[in-house]
């Protein structure tokens, strides 16, 4: 595992940067999950599971905030 026992960090550092930059959430966020998804392949483990399952959620939430919510606001819908 590249990242080691360090994957809580990284997935709150990169949590940060997709909420504070708009053009690269989603491809952050979708290598995020692909890289889990391969990480849960390889090494069949709950642990693993847990961790793919914190991109996904991440990736949910931006996306309804993004996609659901913001938009139910004329001023948001305007720009």
């Amino acid at each position: 595992m590249a990242l080691q026992k360090r994957y809580w960090m990284a997935l709150t550092f990169a949590g940060c940067l997709a909420l504070t930059h708009p053009w690269s959430r989603i491809e952050l966020l979708l290598t995020l999950n692909a890289w889990s998804l391969l990480e849960v392949v390889r090494n069949r483990s709950g642990d693993n599971l847990r961790i793919l399952g914190c991109p996904i959620l991440l990736l949910c939430l931006l996306l309804g905030y993004y996609k659901v919510w913001l938009p139910q606001y004329p001023a948001h819908a305007t720009v």
